[in-house]
């Protein structure tokens, strides 16, 4: 698979991001070191331009269209068990990360069944994306675990050449296993949420 020169980028800022951190840019097009800035509304609001042209750029080189609602159409979907707020977070996560909206949501009831206070007892993974503490800090809002677990799927979509059943199971197991149980639940969950 060919790497896009932007990869690195979205991957680090959205790693960053997920630390609680901001890497801004450094002159001649280098990222700062980890916790060169710490992030704040103010850092971030100056971050925003940035990430977005990284984004763009990203979703463009790789041939990936916007999921942006129609104008005049909202986000909102009343057959999702989801408030309002947490469908636009998811709605906005997946527009960044390249995420097909019904396969997120899919993704989501299979994981905690669009419950946001779910805790695996087994191992500790929790939210609506049951995303694990031991790789993503614990304690994250609602909307936060959305981003974080819809970002780590982009990153799975982007190792696996955008082999969505390949992204899924990995997502699931830590990378392919070549067995697809857990994609076919996650496809199936999403057909109910249409495209």
């Amino acid at each position: 698979m060919q790497r896009s020169k932007y990869q690195g980028r979205v991957t680090a800022i959205t790693g960053a991001l997920l630390a609680g951190l901001c890497l801004l840019p450094a002159p001649g097009g280098r990222a700062q070191a980890p916790g060169a800035q710490a992030l704040t509304a103010a850092g971030l609001q100056a971050a925003a331009p940035e990430l977005e042209l990284v984004r763009h750029r990203y979703l463009s080189a790789n041939h990936v269209a916007p999921m942006a609602a129609a104008p005049g159409e909202s986000a909102y979907r009343p057959d999702v068990p989801l408030s309002p707020e947490l469908q636009g977070a998811l709605y906005d996560a997946c527009d960044t990360y390249g995420i097909p909206y019904a396969v997120a949501l899919g993704l989501i009831e299979v994981e905690s069944n669009f419950d946001p206070m779910a805790v695996n007892s087994t191992s500790g993974c929790y939210g609506l994306t049951q995303i694990s503490p031991v790789y993503f800090p614990s304690g994250l809002s609602p909307a936060e675990n959305i981003r974080a677990g819809m970002a780590y799927l982009g990153e799975q979509l982007e190792r696996y050449g955008g082999d969505l059943p390949a992204a899924l199971q990995s997502y699931h197991d830590g990378h392919d296993t070549g067995k697809r149980w857990y994609a076919n639940a996650v496809l199936e969950a999403a057909r109910k949420y249409g495209k």
